[in-house]
């Protein structure tokens, strides 16, 4: 007699993979935790970049969840401290993303806070684009969620947007705005449990195990560093390593990626010994070094035209970043 295996309905109704957003659950933080003061158009929990503008301080953190986000270890909180400008977290998608959608409708679900100094409106965008990684709407829609709406607690809410079948967008991208109002104390707002399916209708969350959630996100970015600890952090633990057996004017050290990234990355090399960006470390000094002969899998990286002495070795640490 043939087995099969029998799950709960709750189960049944979960396709596996059907979540285009990586990372929704914010669990994973290769880049760090805390963001404080980010820069203009930079990454900070993975997959999520920040627009803030010119005139604004933005802290960006992962937060541990409590019994009010029973299903979920983390969530995002973007806070204003200072300056009037709008603040904007966004998730690229890549093109192959859009293969489900055409033709269908894209339904957004994410749940929502917010803390007790914020005072302007949010908006939530479900945009398709010209190209991978820009604004040039093909298609979009915009859902304003009212100040008044929003308050302390976690609150589900969807965006939909109906894609053409013969859509001509190349990319897509997915935005929470805060309007723009005077930073201060408790001026934040928290996203969690992203996510972006095919359909009418929001399913339930789906829950990817922490490795798998890795995997997704060190296509677009990676490091060398073990996970759990920073960039730039003074560390030899997972350090690209190569020993040299005599005295060398030159060394180079060849390292393969976790994955293949989506692109061939912008690569940044760390002394191990000081955390130091675009330093190497070896015969116990340090020394400038770069990334050469970069793919979408490997690299090199070392120093040249300076003396290593003999029975010495070669040590770094690096960045690898693919992102739209």
């Amino acid at each position: 007699m043939a087995l099969s295996k029998i799950l709960p309905a709750s189960q049944e109704t979960i396709p596996v993979g059907k979540n285009l957003i990586i990372n929704g659950a914010m669990q994973v933080a290769q880049r760090g935790t805390t963001f404080n003061n980010i820069s203009q158009a930079s990454y900070s929990l993975d997959r999520w970049k920040v627009f803030t503008g010119t005139i604004s301080t933005v802290n960006i953190t992962q937060q541990s969840a409590d019994s009010t986000l029973p299903n979920s270890d983390y969530y995002l909180r973007a806070e204003r401290s200072a300056g009037t400008n709008v603040w904007d977290v966004v998730q690229y998608l890549e093109g192959n993303a859009l293969q489900p959608l055409r033709g269908n409708t894209a339904i957004l679900s994410f749940k929502m806070r917010k803390g007790s100094g914020l005072t302007s409106d949010m908006s939530v965008t479900l945009r398709t684009t010209t190209t991978e990684g820009g604004s040039t709407a093909v298609d979009t829609t915009t859902s304003t969620i009212t100040n008044a709406t929003l308050t302390s607690s976690w609150q589900s809410f969807t965006v939909s947007l109906a894609v053409p079948a013969g859509s001509a967008a190349a990319g897509m991208y997915v935005a929470f705005s805060a309007g723009s109002q005077a930073g201060g104390a408790n001026v934040y707002y928290e996203i969690a449990e992203v996510q972006l399916e095919v359909g009418n209708t929001a399913t339930p969350f789906e829950h990817r195990s922490y490795g798998d959630e890795l995997t997704r996100c060190q296509r677009y970015y990676a490091k060398t560093y073990n996970d759990g600890v920073a960039p730039a952090t003074a560390t030899s633990a997972g350090a690209v390593f190569h020993s040299l057996d005599a005295t060398q004017s030159y060394a180079k050290a060849t390292w393969d990626f976790p994955v293949t990234m989506r692109a061939n990355p912008s690569i940044v090399v760390y002394n191990d010994n000081n955390g130091t960006s675009g330093q190497v470390s070896g015969d116990s000094n340090n020394y400038t070094g770069s990334a050469a002969y970069i793919g979408n899998n490997r690299a090199i990286a070392g120093v040249s035209g300076v003396s290593l002495g003999t029975s010495t070795y070669l040590r770094f640490h690096a960045t690898m970043d693919a992102e739209l």
